[in-house]
């Protein structure tokens, strides 16, 4: 967990850093604790994003409905904030979930409101 964390707080101290992605970590073992310690971090949670997400995740794949994808911003200093995307962790899921995401602009869009 503290790995996680130092990581993501690392991440986003980077003045051009607007978007961290995280990948594995999200399904339901006990090991997968990306969720939750994300979630502990985030200033304002992006749940309409997730539901998105998943809505046409599903349209690929039923094992979507697995994935506990947490998006998010985390505040930086100057009141900016960085975007953080949790993903699942196999090659093939990560491509579908940025696809996803970056089709229609969707997230460069959120971005750029942060």
């Amino acid at each position: 967990q503290a790995m996680i964390k130092s990581a993501v707080e690392r991440a986003v101290s980077h003045p051009d850093v607007q978007l961290v992605l995280l990948s594995g970590g999200t399904g339901f073992t006990p090991d997968d604790m990306t969720p939750e310690v994300v979630s502990s971090l985030l200033t304002r949670r992006a749940d309409s994003l997730v539901q998105y997400l998943q809505q046409e995740a599903l349209k690929i794949t039923p094992m979507a409905c697995l994935s506990r994808a947490v998006i998010g911003t985390v505040a930086k200093s100057n009141q900016c904030h960085a975007m953080v995307v949790t993903l699942p962790g196999k090659p093939k899921a990560i491509d579908e979930n940025l696809g996803i995401l970056f089709q229609n602009g969707v997230l460069p869009h959120a971005i750029a409101q942060c």
